[in-house]
C-alpha cells in the first residue's frame, strides 16, 4: 500500500541537546541532539551553552564589571598590552597575582605583574659566585668582600658541588649591593660563612624566546610558603618566591635546546668555516629545559633532547647527584610533563608516552605506555585523567586498578576529521587549559580556532569555537580564595586576555550558530510532515534568535540557506545567508517556530549574534508531526 488517507495524528519528538559535534557517524545514525556544525557554543551539564565572551586585562578596573557601556569603552582603552614586543610567551597565576612574559626591545625577556595601576615590572638581585667554600653563608645576612669592604644582603644560597670543608663551589642571590666586590675572600656578616669570592658580579636575566612552562610547590615545609618555577627552553629553569628573589637553577647539565653557535662565535655575522671551506652549520646544547614540573617533592625539568633531570629530595635548586638528584634518558624530545597521581609522573614525548613511579632518585622506574603515539606540545592538562592531542584527536590516561599502569583511550573520535584537516594545512596547537567548574578541557590553535571537550557525561563531548585572537599560551589559577579558577590566555598581540568574561569579544559581537543534524524521527523512509519546533533556553536575557529550517538533507521546503556542508571549523554562517534567516522572535525561556515543510527529515540551524547578552544554553528540542506516505 502506498499510505493512508485521512487525519493523521499529531506525533511530538523530543530529545535533550547533548553529544556535541558529530563528522564521524552516517547522517541516518546521528541521534537529534548532536550536532553536525558549530561555532561558539560549548557542551556542558544543561546542554549546548553560548561562548562566555572575553576582555583585555592588566590588573586595572575590568570593562566587564559596569554595564554602562561608555565606562566598559574607557576601561578597554586604560587597559595596555604587556610591555615589550613578539607575543605574550607566559602567562601564570602565582600568590594570587597574574605574571605575564614578554621580549624586550632592548634583549632578553621581561616579567610582568598585574596590578591595579597595570603590568608592573620586576626587578631581580644578582648572582655573586664563590669557590672553596668553608662555611655556609645564611639566607638574610650580608656578604661582605673582605678586601674591597663591598656588601650586600644574601637573599639565597646555592650549593652546585663539593661540600663545606673547603670544597665548597655556587652562587649567592644577592641585593642592596653597596660598593664593587673583587676577586677575594667574602664572609657572612653574621654567621662567619667564608669562600673565595670572583670579581664578577652578574645581573640576573632571562633569555628572550621560548614559551614558558611553569608549576607552584611549597619544597621547604609549612613554614615556608610556596614557590613559583617555570622553564622557557631558552634558558635555564627559574624559581621565584614573588617578594623580588629569582633564582636561575643552574644544573650544570649540557643539554637542551640547541643554540646555533655562529650567534655566540661570531659576532660580527662571519660564518665558520671547516677546513674544504664549507659552512659548519654548528650547534650546542646547554641547560635550558622547556618542561618543568614536580613530583614526591622533587623538581623535574624536561629538554628537548630527551633527557629529564630531577633535584634532590625537598631541594629544587640542588642538582648534584651525591644529594639525591638523577638524570634519565626518555628516548626522544620531551613534550610536556603531568604530575598524574600521587604514585606517578606523565612523561610525553612526539611519538612516545611513560611514566615515572617510585619515591626518590634510588627508586624511581621509567615505565613505557606507548612508543606509538604522543603529545602535541602544551597540550596536556590533569582533569580527572590525564588529557592530551595527539596526531589523530584528544586521548586520555586513565589508570588501571589491578596493575597499577595506564591505559590510552580516545575522546575526539567524532571530529577525527577536523583535527586531521588541522594537520594537514598546518595549523598548529598552541595552548591548553582546563575549566575545573565545567569539566571541561579547552585547546587552542594559532588559526584562532580550538575546541571544547566536556567530560562530564558518559560519552565526551566536543564543539569548536573562533576567536578573534591567536592565543600564544594560556593558564588558569585562583586570584581570591573562595572564588574558583580564572582563565587567562597570553596572545600574539603582547595583550593578555581573561576568558569566559563579559558578554562581548572584548567589545566585538560575538557570533555564534549551531547546526543540528537531520533527524527523521525514527522513520526515515516515511515522508512526514513537519509542522512545529520548539527549543526549550535558559537565557538571563531576552535575546534574539535566528532560525532556518531544511528537509530532506536540503533538498525539500524550508528556508534559503543551503550550505548544508559548513565546515566545523569555518567562521559564522556568511551574512549572505542573514536574508533567510527568521530573526522576528525575542527568545525567554523557549522558541517556537511554526513551520510547513514535509520530507523524510529535517534540520535546524540557530544564529546569535550579540555583544550585550550573557550566556544562554539550549537545552531540548521537540518536533510536532505527522507521517504521510512511505517514500518511493
Amino acid at each position: 500500500m502506498g499510505g493512508t488517507t485521512g487525519l493523521m495524528p499529531i506525533q511530538v519528538q523530543t530529545s535533550l541537546m547533548a553529544g556535541g559535534l558529530d563528522l564521524a557517524s552516517p547522517p541516518i545514525a546521528l541521534t537529534p541532539g548532536k550536532v553536525i556544525a558549530s561555532i561558539n557554543y560549548e557542551p556542558d551539564v544543561a546542554g549546548y551553552t553560548s561562548l562566555a565572551g572575553f576582555e583585555r586585562f592588566n590588573g586595572h578596573a575590568r570593562p566587564s564589571d559596569t554595564t554602562d557601556p561608555v565606562l566598559q569603552a574607557e576601561r578597554r582603552a586604560a587597559i595596555t598590552p604587556v610591555p615589550g614586543t613578539g607575543p605574550v610567551r607566559g602567562v601564570w597565576v602565582f600568590e594570587s597575582y597574574v605574571y605575564a612574559f614578554r621580549d624586550q626591545i632592548a634583549g632578553g625577556s621581561g616579567m610582568f605583574r598585574a596590578t591595579a595601576g597595570g603590568w608592573e615590572s620586576q626587578g631581580f638581585g644578582s648572582v655573586l659566585e664563590y669557590h672553596t667554600g668553608t662555611k655556609e653563608f645564611v639566607v638574610g645576612e650580608y656578604v661582605i668582600g673582605l678586601t674591597t669592604g663591598a656588601m650586600a644582603h644574601i637573599d639565597r644560597v646555592v650549593l652546585r658541588k663539593g661540600n663545606w670543608s673547603g670544597t665548597a663551589e655556587g652562587y649567592l642571590i644577592i641585593s642592596k649591593q653597596v660598593g664593587v666586590f673583587g676577586t677575594e675572600i667574602i664572609s657572612g656578616s653574621d654567621s662567619g660563612g667564608s669562600a673565595s669570592g670572583l670579581a664578577t658580579v652578574l645581573p640576573i636575566t632571562i633569555r628572550e624566546g621560548g614559551r614558558y612552562d611553569f608549576t607552584n610547590h611549597n619544597f621547604y615545609g609549612a613554614a615556608s610558603r610556596a614557590h613559583m618555577y617555570f622553564a622557557n627552553g631558552a634558558d635555564t629553569a627559574f624559581e621565584w618566591d614573588g617578594a623580588g628573589v629569582l633564582v636561575p637553577i643552574q644544573t650544570g647539565i649540557s643539554d637542551g635546546t640547541p643554540v646555533d653557535l655562529v650567534r655566540l662565535l661570531a659576532d660580527n655575522d662571519d660564518n665558520i668555516l671547516a677546513a674544504n671551506g664549507d659552512t659548519i652549520l654548528m650547534s650546542a646544547l646547554f641547560d635550558s629545559p622547556s618542561f618543568i614540573t614536580h613530583f614526591q617533592n622533587h623538581l623535574f625539568l624536561g629538554y628537548t633532547s630527551g633527557t629529564i633531570l630531577n633535584s634532590a629530595l625537598g631541594e629544587p635548586l640542588e642538582f648534584q647527584t651525591t644529594l639525591g638528584a638523577g638524570e634519565m634518558a626518555f628516548g626522544e624530545g620531551v613534550t610536556g610533563l603531568l604530575t598524574a597521581a600521587s604514585t606517578s609522573m606523565v612523561i610525553f614525548g612526539q611519538n612516545r608516552i611513560d611514566y615515572l613511579t617510585g619515591q626518590d632518585s634510588s627508586t624511581f622506574v621509567l615505565n613505557p605506555i606507548t612508543d606509538h603515539a604522543g603529545a602535541q606540545p602544551y597540550s596536556a592538562q590533569m582533569l580527572d585523567t590525564p588529557v592530551y592531542l595527539d596526531d589523530g584527536g584528544v586521548h586520555s590516561l586513565s589508570a588501571s586498578a589491578s596493575f597499577g599502569d595506564w591505559r590510552m583511550g580516545t575522546l575526539t573520535q567524532s571530529i577525527e576529521r577536523l583535527v586531521r584537516q588541522k594537520l594537514d594545512s598546518g595549523v598548529i596547537a598552541t595552548a591548553s587549559l582546563l575549566v575545573k567548574a565545567k569539566d571541561q578541557y579547552r585547546l587552542f590553535w594559532d588559526d584562532g580556532s580550538g575546541i571544547t571537550l566536556y567530560i562530564g557525561r558518559k560519552n565526551p563531548e566536543t564543539l569548536p569555537f573562533k576567536l578573534p585572537i591567536q592565543v600564544f599560551c594560556a593558564c588558569s589559577g585562583e586570584i581570591n580564595n573562595g572564588e574558583g579558577d580564572r582563565l587567562f590566555v597570553g596572545c600574539t598581540d603582547g595583550y593578555v586576555y581573561e576568558m569566559n568574561r563579559g558578554t562581548s569579544f572584548d567589545g566585538a559581537p560575538i557570533d555564534s550558530y549551531i547546526r543540528l543534524p537531520f533527524t527523521a524521527a525514527g522513520s526515515p523512509s516515511q515522508h512526514t510532515r513537519w509542522m512545529k519546533v520548539a527549543f526549550e533556553l535558559d537565557t538571563p536575557d531576552p535575546i534574539t534568535m535566528g532560525a532556518s529550517f531544511h528537509t530532506d538533507y536540503g533538498r525539500g521546503d524550508g528556508g534559503a540557506l543551503t550550505d548544508v556542508s559548513v565546515d566545523a571549523g569555518s567562521a559564522i554562517i556568511s551574512s549572505d545567508h542573514y536574508a533567510s534567516v527568521d530573526w522576528s522572535r525575542p527568545v525567554e525561556g523557549r522558541l517556537e517556530y511554526h513551520i510547513s515543510g514535509i520530507g523524510p527529515n529535517i534540520a535546524t540551524t540557530l544564529v546569535h549574534n550579540s555583544a550585550t547578552a550573557r550566556q544562554h544554553t539550549l537545552s531540548s528540542q521537540t518536533y510536532n508531526f505527522s507521517r504521510r506516505r512511505l517514500k518511493r
